[in-house]
């Protein structure tokens, strides 16, 4: 039964930080790191993946900044694909200070330089999320308690009213979702018959 009891601060015991990756819902802290409020393993996510707000934008090197890391655009950095779903190149011009973007990126393991591969600007939903692989961790006990994504700090900060849902809200949520799985299947097999 304690287990079940809502935890007062982002839980991470149960995923593989060495070889999952992981994305965090949250919101920018303006002192410098990304505060998560919900965390989840995201299987084969190797490179960066950020959504939220550019923060800043450099002519030279060509690039912009989003949650404090300096993200460099090259001239083969897609952008959103045109009305027929084919690939086209970012239009840099499109960026601006308070735009939202969903950014794919690698990052230069020698440099951890980050370089945009894909910038999305069309659609891009209202939450903030950074995706990726841990590259360091400091869970010590201490507040606090934090992990990094090349640079990139996510403090695992305690949870206020909008953090993550405790066991009962996820059973109840999941619960929900078998019915609506079951009403599905039952309309489907009455379909077919």
């Amino acid at each position: 039964v304690s287990d079940l009891q809502p935890s007062d601060r982002v839980d991470i015991s149960g995923i593989d930080l060495q070889r999952s990756g992981v994305e965090f819902e949250g919101y920018w802290n303006s002192p410098g790191a990304f505060i998560a409020t919900q965390v989840s393993e995201v299987p084969d996510q190797r490179h960066p993946k950020l959504r939220g707000r550019i923060q800043a934008i450099s002519a030279e090197p060509k690039g912009f900044t989003m949650y404090g890391m300096p993200i460099r655009v090259t001239a083969g950095t897609d952008g959103d694909p045109d009305r027929s779903g084919k690939g086209t190149l970012l239009d840099f011009s499109r960026l601006a200070v308070g735009v939202r973007a969903e950014v794919s990126c690698k990052v230069d393991e020698a440099t951890q330089e980050w370089t945009a591969t894909k910038v999305e600007l069309e659609g891009v939903k209202s939450s903030d999320k950074v995706k990726g692989m841990i590259t360091a961790i400091d869970l010590d006990g201490q507040a606090p308690e934090s992990v990094e994504i090349h640079g990139l700090q996510i403090v695992l900060q305690p949870v206020q009213e909008s953090g993550p849902e405790n066991a009962f809200g996820r059973i109840e949520h999941g619960t929900l979702m078998l019915q609506a799985l079951q009403k599905f299947r039952a309309a489907a097999h009455t379909a077919v018959g």
